[in-house]
């Protein structure tokens, strides 16, 4: 609609300017002269393209069209006004501008994607690559989406919007910052994706390095403070059990080199969380990562306080 109403509106300045041309010299007709609504198809794309991708620019990068009061507008004469969108004080209201916001949306999207993929995706066992009956894949159907959309997409979203997550400590509210329940979101995101890489970790096949990259990325997105303060619900069903994982995981490799256990860590009978495998590709680059991003951002007091 605003697309379509920006279109509308260029269009009755084009043909305002037109008609000033012609009468300059003397009058004249244009095929184009007249009502936006009796213009093909065809001539309406000109105006319509560009307009729907300057809308599209808009969004991405966090800014709404709102349509001011008649007050403003007759002062003013003008349709719309750009500005950042911001969070309301009532939860109904809150609850609105969060659904209108294109993180919001994105983030609500992903989090669906990675809860079909814990559903669908399967590991393969180790035998399957020397079967006769099947051939072996090293990347299953259900994680290639992931692989080529989703996790590329992640990558680079929160590379490039780190800081609008990422509220400064001298501001804890302020346009062009994500909500708390963003917030909330993209940590949920970070341990739905590191817990599906650990139970999944043999059907991501060649994608585990993307998604290795997405958790680094998405890790240093997180605003700790943020989530340990507002989301107590969040730590307790995510971020405690991400950490009892890494301890387990990391005591029972240990416990397998002690014992000789090398089929175990090798990843010989199965390509577990305990192989060496997992544990230099995925958990300690993520781990390190999450170290390194809670020790520059002074968050290690909020989660190992809460943790202890």
């Amino acid at each position: 609609d605003l697309s379509e109403a920006l279109a509308q509106n260029a269009h009755e300045i084009w043909a305002r300017q037109m008609r000033n041309r012609l009468a300059a010299i003397g009058g004249g007709l244009h095929a184009r002269l007249v009502p936006y609504d009796l213009l093909t198809d065809k001539e309406k794309q000109k105006d319509l393209k560009f307009y729907q991708d300057l809308v599209k620019y808009l969004n991405i990068f966090g800014y709404r069209a709102v349509r001011k009061t008649r007050e403003e507008e007759a002062a003013n004469g003008v349709l719309a006004a750009l500005i950042p969108a911001t969070p309301s004080l009532s939860s109904n209201s809150a609850s609105q501008t969060n659904e209108k916001r294109f993180a919001y949306s994105l983030l609500e999207k992903l989090l669906e994607y990675v809860e079909r993929a814990s559903s669908t995706m399967h590991n393969y066992k180790e035998s399957s690559k020397f079967s006769l009956h099947e051939s072996y894949r090293l990347t299953t159907k259900d994680v290639k989406f992931f692989g080529k959309v989703v996790l590329p997409l992640v990558e680079k979203y929160f590379q490039a919007h780190r800081d609008y997550f990422i509220t400064p400590s001298s501001l804890k509210t302020g346009t062009g910052y994500a909500t708390v329940k963003e917030k909330e979101m993209s940590c949920s995101l970070f341990c739905k994706l590191a817990f599906l890489l650990r139970q999944k970790f043999s059907a991501f096949g060649n994608e585990v390095n993307i998604s290795v990259r997405c958790l680094k990325v998405l890790v240093r997105a997180i605003d700790v403070s943020s989530v340990m303060k507002n989301s107590q619900e969040m730590v307790r069903a995510s971020l405690l059990p991400l950490f009892n994982n890494i301890a387990e995981d990391l005591n029972q490799t240990v416990q397998n080199l002690e014992q000789k256990r090398y089929s175990h860590i090798k990843g010989t009978l199965q390509r577990g969380t305990t192989s060496l495998s997992y544990i230099h590709m995925v958990l300690l680059p993520v781990l390190s990562s999450m170290l390194d991003h809670l020790g520059k951002n002074n968050y290690g007091v909020d989660v190992f306080g809460e943790i202890l």
